[in-house]
Protein backbone atom coordinates (compact mmCIF):
# COMPACT_ATOMS: atom_id res chain seq x y z
CA UNK A 1 0.00 0.00 0.00
CA UNK A 2 1.28 3.26 -1.04
CA UNK A 3 0.60 6.98 -1.93
CA UNK A 4 1.46 9.78 0.68
CA UNK A 5 -1.33 12.73 1.20
CA UNK A 6 -0.88 16.07 -1.36
CA UNK A 7 -3.54 18.47 -1.24
CA UNK A 8 -4.63 20.74 -3.78
CA UNK A 9 -7.39 22.82 -4.67
CA UNK A 10 -8.42 23.87 -7.95
CA UNK A 11 -11.45 26.80 -8.48
CA UNK A 12 -14.36 25.83 -10.80
CA UNK A 13 -17.26 23.60 -10.86
CA UNK A 14 -15.29 20.44 -12.77
CA UNK A 15 -12.76 18.74 -11.31
CA UNK A 16 -10.15 15.80 -13.05
CA UNK A 17 -8.27 13.65 -10.97
CA UNK A 18 -5.42 11.90 -12.76
CA UNK A 19 -3.82 9.32 -11.10
CA UNK A 20 -0.11 7.46 -13.15
CA UNK A 21 0.96 4.73 -11.83
CA UNK A 22 4.39 3.76 -12.48
CA UNK A 23 5.49 0.30 -12.78
CA UNK A 24 2.10 -0.71 -12.93
CA UNK A 25 2.72 -4.28 -14.51
CA UNK A 26 3.84 -5.33 -10.99
CA UNK A 27 0.42 -5.35 -9.70
CA UNK A 28 -2.23 -7.87 -9.95
CA UNK A 29 0.30 -10.41 -8.71
CA UNK A 30 -0.33 -11.45 -5.15
CA UNK A 31 -3.49 -11.53 -3.47
CA UNK A 32 -5.34 -8.41 -1.81
CA UNK A 33 -2.92 -6.02 -3.52
CA UNK A 34 -3.67 -2.57 -2.87
CA UNK A 35 -2.26 1.18 -4.09
CA UNK A 36 -4.06 4.53 -2.75
CA UNK A 37 -3.38 7.74 -4.52
CA UNK A 38 -2.67 10.87 -2.87
CA UNK A 39 -5.48 12.79 -0.87
CA UNK A 40 -6.89 15.60 -2.80
CA UNK A 41 -9.49 18.52 -2.33
CA UNK A 42 -12.18 19.65 -4.37
CA UNK A 43 -13.38 23.15 -2.88
CA UNK A 44 -16.64 23.22 -4.85
CA UNK A 45 -17.55 20.10 -3.11
CA UNK A 46 -17.39 21.38 0.28
CA UNK A 47 -13.67 20.80 0.53
CA UNK A 48 -13.92 17.32 0.62
CA UNK A 49 -10.89 15.44 1.02
CA UNK A 50 -11.08 12.18 -1.66
CA UNK A 51 -8.65 9.53 -2.76
CA UNK A 52 -8.37 6.17 -5.04
CA UNK A 53 -8.13 2.98 -4.28
CA UNK A 54 -6.38 0.37 -7.14
CA UNK A 55 -7.33 -3.34 -5.67
CA UNK A 56 -6.73 -6.60 -7.02
CA UNK A 57 -8.41 -9.38 -5.40
CA UNK A 58 -6.90 -13.29 -6.46
CA UNK A 59 -10.23 -15.16 -6.48
CA UNK A 60 -11.78 -12.09 -8.82
CA UNK A 61 -10.77 -11.93 -12.47
CA UNK A 62 -11.08 -7.91 -12.36
CA UNK A 63 -8.94 -5.27 -11.02
CA UNK A 64 -10.92 -2.45 -9.47
CA UNK A 65 -10.26 1.37 -8.92
CA UNK A 66 -12.72 3.26 -6.08
CA UNK A 67 -13.46 6.56 -4.90
CA UNK A 68 -13.12 7.11 -1.68
CA UNK A 69 -14.07 9.74 0.49
CA UNK A 70 -11.06 10.43 4.02
CA UNK A 71 -12.60 10.24 7.24
CA UNK A 72 -10.92 13.52 8.70
CA UNK A 73 -12.47 16.10 6.11
CA UNK A 74 -14.41 18.84 7.61
CA UNK A 75 -17.54 18.09 5.64
CA UNK A 76 -20.87 16.92 6.19
CA UNK A 77 -21.67 13.21 7.63
CA UNK A 78 -22.47 12.91 4.10
CA UNK A 79 -22.26 14.41 0.43
CA UNK A 80 -24.05 13.84 -2.65
CA UNK A 81 -21.89 14.29 -5.92
CA UNK A 82 -21.50 12.60 -9.93
CA UNK A 83 -18.41 10.94 -10.51
CA UNK A 84 -16.79 8.99 -13.48
CA UNK A 85 -14.23 6.34 -13.39
CA UNK A 86 -12.32 5.66 -16.50
CA UNK A 87 -9.52 2.43 -16.07
CA UNK A 88 -7.66 2.00 -19.60
CA UNK A 89 -10.94 1.41 -21.78
CA UNK A 90 -13.18 1.08 -19.23
CA UNK A 91 -15.61 3.30 -17.23
CA UNK A 92 -18.54 3.71 -14.43
CA UNK A 93 -20.54 6.61 -13.73
CA UNK A 94 -23.01 7.50 -11.02
CA UNK A 95 -24.55 9.57 -8.81
CA UNK A 96 -23.45 8.68 -4.95
CA UNK A 97 -23.49 9.90 -1.65
CA UNK A 98 -20.72 9.39 0.26
CA UNK A 99 -20.50 8.97 4.46
CA UNK A 100 -17.21 9.78 5.66
CA UNK A 101 -14.48 7.00 5.13
CA UNK A 102 -17.22 5.23 2.60
CA UNK A 103 -16.28 4.09 -0.74
CA UNK A 104 -18.71 3.91 -3.93
CA UNK A 105 -20.53 0.94 -4.76
CA UNK A 106 -20.00 0.87 -8.53
CA UNK A 107 -16.00 0.82 -9.35
CA UNK A 108 -14.29 1.60 -12.47
CA UNK A 109 -13.34 -2.19 -13.46
CA UNK A 110 -10.99 -3.42 -15.95
CA UNK A 111 -10.10 -7.12 -16.50
CA UNK A 112 -6.77 -8.35 -15.19
CA UNK A 113 -5.67 -9.70 -18.85
CA UNK A 114 -6.65 -6.59 -20.24
CA UNK A 115 -5.06 -4.67 -17.39
CA UNK A 116 -1.42 -5.77 -18.18
CA UNK A 117 -2.37 -5.57 -21.77
CA UNK A 118 -2.95 -1.28 -21.42
CA UNK A 119 -0.17 -1.56 -19.22
CA UNK A 120 2.59 -3.05 -21.58
CA UNK A 121 1.15 -2.10 -24.94
CA UNK A 122 0.23 1.22 -24.16
CA UNK A 123 1.90 4.79 -25.23
CA UNK A 124 3.52 5.11 -21.94
CA UNK A 125 5.50 1.91 -20.90
CA UNK A 126 4.49 0.29 -17.87
CA UNK A 127 1.88 3.26 -16.70
CA UNK A 128 -1.65 2.94 -16.28
CA UNK A 129 -3.54 6.03 -16.34
CA UNK A 130 -6.90 6.35 -14.08
CA UNK A 131 -8.87 9.05 -14.77
CA UNK A 132 -11.53 10.56 -12.04
CA UNK A 133 -14.00 13.08 -12.39
CA UNK A 134 -16.21 15.00 -10.09
CA UNK A 135 -18.89 17.37 -10.67
CA UNK A 136 -21.88 18.42 -8.21
CA UNK A 137 -25.21 17.11 -8.99
CA UNK A 138 -27.64 18.69 -11.11
CA UNK A 139 -30.70 16.08 -12.02
CA UNK A 140 -31.99 12.61 -11.87
CA UNK A 141 -29.61 11.21 -14.61
CA UNK A 142 -25.97 10.34 -14.67
CA UNK A 143 -24.57 12.22 -17.97
CA UNK A 144 -21.37 11.22 -19.30
CA UNK A 145 -19.08 14.17 -19.47
CA UNK A 146 -17.90 14.54 -22.86
CA UNK A 147 -16.11 17.97 -22.98
CA UNK A 148 -12.29 18.02 -21.87
CA UNK A 149 -12.34 18.88 -17.95
CA UNK A 150 -9.06 21.07 -16.70
CA UNK A 151 -6.89 18.48 -14.70
CA UNK A 152 -7.61 20.03 -11.13
CA UNK A 153 -4.82 17.60 -9.77
CA UNK A 154 -2.00 14.92 -11.39
CA UNK A 155 -0.68 12.46 -8.80
CA UNK A 156 2.07 9.94 -9.40
CA UNK A 157 2.39 6.39 -7.76
CA UNK A 158 5.46 4.54 -8.35
CA UNK A 159 5.27 0.80 -7.24
CA UNK A 160 8.31 -0.45 -6.25
CA UNK A 161 9.98 -3.68 -7.92
CA UNK A 162 10.36 -5.92 -5.59
CA UNK A 163 13.75 -8.24 -4.83
CA UNK A 164 13.11 -11.93 -4.46
CA UNK A 165 15.33 -14.21 -2.71
CA UNK A 166 16.48 -17.93 -2.76
CA UNK A 167 17.62 -20.12 -0.52
CA UNK A 168 19.31 -22.62 -1.24
CA UNK A 169 21.03 -25.35 1.29
CA UNK A 170 24.25 -27.25 -0.25
CA UNK A 171 24.96 -30.63 1.13
CA UNK A 172 27.64 -32.14 1.67
CA UNK A 173 29.58 -28.78 2.55
CA UNK A 174 30.70 -27.37 5.61
CA UNK A 175 29.04 -25.52 7.97
CA UNK A 176 30.56 -22.36 6.88
CA UNK A 177 28.95 -23.20 3.92
CA UNK A 178 25.84 -24.12 4.11
CA UNK A 179 23.46 -21.84 2.94
CA UNK A 180 23.70 -19.32 -0.23
CA UNK A 181 21.76 -16.43 -1.37
CA UNK A 182 21.18 -15.74 -4.80
CA UNK A 183 19.24 -12.75 -5.43
CA UNK A 184 17.29 -11.76 -8.53
CA UNK A 185 16.75 -7.77 -8.89
CA UNK A 186 12.89 -7.12 -11.02
CA UNK A 187 14.42 -4.14 -12.62
CA UNK A 188 17.34 -5.45 -13.93
CA UNK A 189 17.93 -8.32 -16.92
CA UNK A 190 21.27 -8.86 -15.32
CA UNK A 191 21.14 -11.40 -12.42
CA UNK A 192 22.77 -9.98 -9.31
CA UNK A 193 24.52 -12.89 -7.08
CA UNK A 194 25.37 -12.55 -3.45
CA UNK A 195 26.71 -16.25 -2.21
CA UNK A 196 26.66 -15.86 1.53
CA UNK A 197 29.74 -18.04 2.54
Amino acid sequence: MSGAENLQCVPGRQFLARWRIKNASMFGMKENQCEISPTFKVPFLGNFKWYLKLLFKLEERNITCFLWRNTDDEGPEYVKIYYFISVGSSYSADLQTFSKNSSHCNPGLIDRGEFHENVLRGPSEDVLQIECRLWPPSGTEVPIPTSPYPVGIEMVTTIQKETRSIFQKIPNFSKFREGQVIEFHLDSAEQCAKANL
